[in-house]
């Protein structure tokens, strides 16, 4: 099977009742479900997310967070075809902006604070992954 990746960053509505958790056990559930993987990270303000897998799982996962009221402003940064998953064991990982990553997040921060809407798309694509990585490092040191 081919498989196909989405990065998208939205911002957070401001009607809506956001539960970080809840939005994580539903995404990990249906992602096992439809052999999605990816990540998704949040700074309270926005939401940064990658999907990897079939072209027509991956598109009806989108078509469901764009109907999603707690997300404003979806933008796609990067869709195509890949070879590979970034992500592959992780059915939906999950990436805060915990004090400890500050530095982190600043690289990709023209102004101290982490706005997607003013950063390329390679930037944002990257700064996901960057952050993932910073996250799984943190899980696996003692």
């Amino acid at each position: 099977m081919r498989l196909h990746t989405v990065t998208y960053y939205s911002r957070l509505s401001g009607c809506a009742d956001v539960d970080f958790n809840d939005i994580l056990a539903t995404a990990r559930r249906n992602n096992a479900r439809d052999n999605i993987t990816g990540c998704l990270f949040t700074n309270g303000v926005h939401f940064v997310q990658t999907l990897e897998g079939g072209r027509s799982a991956v598109a009806t996962c989108l078509q469901r967070i764009m109907r999603d009221d707690r997300h404003d402003d979806i933008v796609i940064v990067q869709a195509g075809d890949i070879d590979m998953r970034f992500f592959p064991d992780w059915s939906m990982g999950a990436v805060t902006a915990p004090e400890t990553r500050i530095d982190e997040i600043r690289r990709f921060a023209s102004d101290g604070a982490y706005r997607p809407e003013i950063m390329s798309s390679k930037a944002v694509v990257e700064s996901l992954r960057s952050l993932a990585l910073y996250c799984a490092a943190d899980a696996l040191s003692p």
